[in-house]
């Protein structure tokens, strides 16, 4: 590729944003079959189709996908150079994606410090964490709070490693004298968190060595919802304990067993190599302290 004209990547990416080359075209200010022109001299430089027809939709191809994520750091640059040109810059909030099953007072735990840090304070979003890395990835967040680390494939995404905590078995105390851990492990009642969970991996890894099988009572996604079903006596749940006092004196729930050789590791997730965000670097100060305790 000799040079890449910036304009043809420009009609590319608001055809993938809108699905649509007349959408894209009325956005742009020009016709469609300028948009439809620009989009197939930019797949000759690319080498490839970038897009695919999905009934009435245009789809990102993989080669598509993988120049999107250029396409969109290139454009979010510039629209952040732009604002910086207009005038002084207004203060931002610091945009922090939070994987659903991280527990709440984790959470806390983690952005507290920071909060001095954000003069406009934070906006928080909670979601699956495949959506909230796109959400990373086109700069709508500015990290994203993980329980495990993203593959080496997401070569834009960089995992800063937080810490770790033990891992515990929690239940009310009627049902942790009615099961016994690990002794009454087989069949007792369980509250699980989806499979993704790095806490549902450390269970289902000690069961299928143990060769053990629980009850599942429910599957819940929620990590505060799932907590006062616990307390209710519905069943057992997996959690830190780093968060085990707060279980007891919110919910009632007693340490029941800790799960051997299981960890629940946290990780920051940023589009940086190196963490320049003042808030994001206290993040990830205080965390380490506070997890090298445990």
């Amino acid at each position: 590729m000799q040079h890449l004209n910036y304009n043809h990547l420009r009609y590319f990416f608001e055809t993938a944003r809108r699905g649509s080359m007349s959408a894209a075209a009325r956005a742009l200010r020009v016709t469609q079959p300028t948009v439809s022109a620009q989009i197939r001299e930019l797949e000759d430089q690319c080498g490839g189709p970038l897009l695919e027809r999905d009934g009435n939709r245009w789809q990102l191809t993989a080669l598509g996908q993988h120049v999107h994520t250029y396409a969109a750091d290139i454009f979010a640059l510039g629209d952040e150079l732009r604002a910086t040109l207009q005038g002084p810059a207004v203060a931002a909030p610091l945009r922090v994606g939070v994987v659903e099953a991280l527990p709440k007072l984790v959470v806390y735990g983690l952005l507290e410090p920071a909060l001095t840090d954000v003069e406009s304070g934070f906006v928080i979003r909670q979601g699956e964490l495949s959506s909230l890395v796109e959400r990373l990835r086109v700069h709508e967040l500015d990290l994203v709070l993980s329980d495990y680390a993203l593959a080496p494939q997401h070569a834009t995404v960089h995992n800063h490693p937080l810490g770790r905590s033990p891992v515990g078995v929690f239940g009310a105390p009627a049902l942790c004298a009615e099961h016994p851990l690990p002794e009454r492990l087989e069949g007792a009642p369980f509250l699980l968190l989806p499979r993704t969970a790095s806490l549902r991996r450390s269970l289902d890894h000690v069961l299928h060595r143990d060769g053990a099988e629980v009850r599942s009572v429910a599957e819940v996604q929620d990590s505060a919802l799932i907590k006062v079903f616990a307390s209710k006596g519905h069943g057992f749940i997996v959690a830190p304990l780093l968060i085990a006092e707060h279980l007891r004196e919110a919910f009632g729930l007693e340490l029941a067993w800790q799960l051997p050789d299981a960890t629940e590791d946290l990780y920051l997730l940023s589009m940086e190599r190196h963490v320049e965000h003042p808030a994001a670097r206290h993040i990830l100060n205080s965390a380490r302290q506070a997890l090298d305790t445990l």
